[in-house]
């Protein structure tokens, strides 16, 4: 599946993307997904994570950088390492994974 909005020759991997587990109010925990390229569709990538993992999830603008991140419930950082991987959006050089 391609989650690129445009076809463009440039490089996908300049920026690492950072997948990390945070606590919310008591046992809950959220995985946020930042360091997304400007040119991929996120909307997509999103509904195809919340699909494939069985959580909720949206896109939301990250208040101190004022880029967009993705938001999923649950620890998922295992699995949205592998959905990145197998889908071709990085390699595994360009991600950092921290967790609880």
């Amino acid at each position: 599946m391609n989650f690129q909005v445009f076809d463009s020759e440039k490089e996908l991997y300049r920026n690492k993307i950072n997948i990390h587990v945070i606590k919310r109010n008591g046992r809950k925990v959220d995985t946020i997904i930042s360091g997304w390229e400007d040119d991929l569709d996120l909307k997509r990538i999103c509904s195809h994570m919340k699909t494939k993992f069985s959580c909720s999830g949206n896109v939301l603008k990250d208040k101190q950088s004022g880029k967009d991140i993705i938001k999923l419930t649950g620890t998922q950082n295992e699995t949205v390492f592998q959905f990145l991987l197998s889908h071709g959006i990085c390699q595994a050089d360009d991600v950092v994974v921290q967790g609880l």
